[in-house]
């Protein structure tokens, strides 16, 4: 009797175990099902357009008309409408155009540019189409004139890197590993009333003040300092997400970066995540080697590395 009762309840066993192994497959293969369902979701039709102009990286100016011209595949099929994004962001969207459109007022700044071209077609089809444009400067940069107001007494070991005046006082910060500090300068005799240096592996570039902070790059390292304005006691360390560090200001809300490209980086000060970004053209071409910043009066000003040359 106590061996049927086992053999009973191994039989038992065993049929649970067969149910749950074929529940398992049977749900298992419907996931699959639906993942790959879900998969096509976004794009609902094979490709049935190509973009033939303009090509990747093709240069325009500000305000030049730019025509876009597409070929299709499939002959029964006509564009409803087109939507362009620039650099993430929708910034028009033509109606009615069939296999081409043009435009002039699509772009509002200068640089390099990703496009994006979401292609809505056959009522319910959609596909997306991608490239990068260059625009240029409109216009030819003229000369501004200067007027040298004073000369200060500067001590010639400083390698200055960033310059930042503020109440009265000249704040700097200098290069070179072992030799990188940051310094409060009396801009009437040159004397120094405060400094702190930074380790020996360390080279120091840029900086600025923003909310009773001093903010600091560093050449090479990947990483910047905040300091307490008044102590120069160091608050925190923060990642930089360019390879370089050079020049450094802020607009009032963002610290803006240079890392010796044509490109500003904007970040956001507390949590050091990019904002934005503006390449640096005139009309000829991208404007690189951009170096100490400063903002002044809604300007970025910048010297260009190795040249007498300063660029608003």
């Amino acid at each position: 009797m106590s061996q049927r009762i086992y053999n009973l309840a191994f039989l038992k066993s065993v049929i649970a175990i067969a149910v749950i192994s074929f529940l398992f497959v049977v749900c298992h293969s419907a996931s699959e099902k639906n993942r790959a369902t879900n998969s096509k979701l976004p794009e609902s039709h094979p490709k049935e357009f190509i973009l033939i102009s303009p090509s990747t990286d093709q240069v325009f100016a500000l305000g030049e008309s730019i025509s876009f011209q597409f070929k299709t595949l499939n002959p029964d099929y006509m564009t409803d409408s087109i939507e362009v994004s620039i650099d993430g962001k929708k910034a028009h969207t033509e109606r009615k155009c069939g296999l081409s459109f043009s435009s002039n007022s699509i772009f509002h700044k200068v640089g390099r540019q990703n496009i994006r071209l979401k292609i809505f077609f056959n009522h319910d089809q959609v596909q997306t189409l991608s490239t990068r444009l260059t625009i240029l400067s409109d216009t030819e940069p003229y000369n501004l004139k200067f007027k040298v107001l004073r000369q200060m007494t500067h001590d010639t070991s400083s390698y200055t890197q960033g310059l930042v005046y503020l109440k009265g006082y000249i704040y700097e910060g200098t290069g070179q590993k072992g030799s990188s500090k940051l310094r409060k300068i009396d801009p009437a005799d040159g004397k120094v009333i405060k400094e702190r240096k930074l380790e020996d592996n360390f080279f120091g570039e840029g900086i600025t003040i923003l909310n009773n902070k001093i903010y600091q790059l560093t050449y090479l390292s990947k990483v910047g300092f905040v300091y307490d304005l008044e102590t120069f006691n160091l608050i925190r360390k923060f990642d930089l997400q360019t390879d370089e560090g050079w020049g450094m200001t802020n607009d009032g809300q963002n610290l803006i970066m240079s890392d010796g490209s044509s490109v500003l980086y904007f970040y956001d000060p507390e949590y050091f995540t990019q904002n934005d970004q503006l390449d640096v053209c005139d009309e000829k071409g991208l404007v690189s080697k951009l170096n100490e910043l400063e903002f002044v009066r809604g300007f970025i000003w910048a010297n260009i590395y190795g040249k007498p040359i300063i660029v608003k």
